[in-house]
């Protein structure tokens, strides 16, 4: 009955029944027995009200409860974040039934305390727990160092750190997160690292390094990093993917070599980057020009056939083709590409085939790249630039022909060139003094139904005088 008229939120109607079965004078043993049954119960339904009630009445009726039904209810209350009142009245009538706490009652204590903002009454309670019979456990410097840095308290926080360390206990990965959140929070790291020292292992430090990348700190970062080379330490593998990346997406060519660095300390220890944050640095090592050592990057590593690696030998190839100067480096890295049979995006090839039409000694190379290019990547559409520059070299080395075929052959693909890139193909042949080839795409051009300009048109003219011209001769010549 009690406990239906509890669960039903009727508390007036349920503590006069019990007070009704006090005065009655059931057996002593049996109302205990049923007021502990139906606080527990009460527990499990989230009727906590309703069971602090009950533990009233039974206090008021000299009814001493355990110590294990005390702590329940004081971990109900601050499970349920009821507030630090709540857990006060539970503690009060702990004492009023001069029930001893043990460690349990007050970690939940002090817990309510933090979280009602009464910080210093929690610290006091901690300093007090030795004057009531108990020593503090695991739990208890778990609580109070990960809500003193949750409060930015790092300094307070990292004091009774080394309590803890002086009773011989080792700091659960809790304890060190809520320290690195709250330096990493504060931006911090720089300033209290020396507080760090000794304390933590190269583990603490890994993960250090990961929240100030995270928290787009890479110079906290780097300074970290730097404690750890000289501790002859290295980084996990996820905190060294996040802070090569870190520093290479910087911006700035001090980071890019400073991460240049940190590949090599970390290789030099055996450890591997992924082909992801690899590619990131091989990219920002080439945007800054750093050509030279981004090729030794790549080829001392035993990268993959992933797709960032594919990526990256793009990256790398484009950056070396965009300077004149660099031929050589440019034919280790096709050959690179080809013998590992990393594929060509269509950019870079669109940029290796402008780079071999520069030079009429590269035109047979130039050539078959294009034809290669047209039969190999349905993706490529040749654009008006790449064009004009291959048509040029090819017009000087006399090698026309081969283009003129490859045209021929996969007419489908030139489906998708525009009235500019005809305009330049057309003025290109012309000038050089191709003018059949010129004038075989002028008529290409107007059976895809586009409109010539005025000089096309002439070519085509042109065409028509001259047949004309040589019907006439020929039938006159019959005469």
């Amino acid at each position: 009955m009690i406990l239906k008229l509890g669960i039903a939120r009727q508390v007036d109607e349920m503590e006069a029944f019990c007070n009704e079965m006090v005065r009655l004078k059931f057996n002593c043993n049996i109302i205990y027995d049923s007021l502990s049954n139906v606080i527990h119960s009460l527990i499990r339904s989230s009727r906590l009200t309703e069971a602090l009630r009950i533990l009233y009445v039974m206090n008021c009726n000299g009814f001493k409860a355990t110590l294990g039904l005390f702590n329940l209810l004081m971990d109900s209350v601050v499970a349920e974040r009821r507030g630090f009142e709540d857990a006060l009245f539970v503690y009060k009538e702990m004492v009023r039934s001069q029930v001893l706490p043990n460690v349990d009652t007050l970690n939940c204590l002090i817990i309510a305390l933090f979280e009602s903002g009464r910080v210093d009454a929690a610290l006091d309670q901690f300093r007090r727990f030795r004057k009531k019979g108990c020593s503090p456990n695991i739990q208890t410097f778990e609580i109070v160092i990960t809500r003193l840095a949750a409060k930015n308290l790092f300094r307070e926080s990292v004091a009774i750190l080394q309590e803890m360390k002086d009773s011989g206990m080792i700091p659960t990965y809790g304890i060190c997160s809520a320290l690195i959140r709250c330096l990493c929070d504060h931006l911090r790291v720089d300033s209290e690292i020396e507080v760090l020292d000794g304390m933590m292992d190269s583990g603490t430090f890994s993960a250090l390094v990961l929240c100030s990348c995270e928290a787009g700190n890479a110079a906290s970062a780097l300074s970290l990093f730097r404690h750890m080379v000289s501790k002859d330490w290295v980084l996990d593998p996820v905190s060294y993917s996040q802070f090569v990346r870190c520093l290479s997406e910087e911006g700035k060519s001090f980071f890019i070599e400073e991460a240049y660095g940190v590949f090599l300390y970390m290789s030099h220890k055996g450890c591997r980057l992924d082909d992801s944050s690899l590619s990131t640095l091989i990219r920002s090592m080439c945007t800054f020009g750093d050509v030279k050592n981004a090729m030794k990057l790549l080829f001392w590593t035993d990268a993959s056939d992933s797709e960032s690696i594919f990526i990256a030998n793009n990256n790398l190839l484009r950056r070396l083709l965009s300077d004149s100067n660099r031929e050589i480096y440019v034919r280790v890295m096709l050959s690179r590409m080809i013998v590992s049979g990393s594929t060509f995006e269509s950019e870079t090839r669109r940029n290796l085939i402008r780079w071999l039409s520069s030079s009429r000694r590269r035109a047979t190379e130039s050539a078959y790249v294009f034809s290669s290019t047209m039969r190999d990547d349905e993706s490529f559409v040749p654009d008006s630039e790449t064009l004009d520059r291959l048509l040029s070299c090819l017009c000087e080395s006399r090698r026309v022909e081969s283009f003129v075929r490859c045209v021929r052959e996969r007419g489908s693909r030139f489906e998708a060139l525009d009235r500019d890139a005809y305009r330049v193909i057309i003025d290109r042949l012309w000038r050089g003094g191709y003018e059949r080839e010129s004038r075989f795409f002028v008529e290409l051009m107007l059976e895809k139904h586009l409109i010539p300009d005025i000089p096309m048109h002439q070519l085509v003219v042109k065409r028509r005088v001259d047949d004309e011209i040589g019907f006439i001769l020929e039938e006159g010549l019959k005469v």
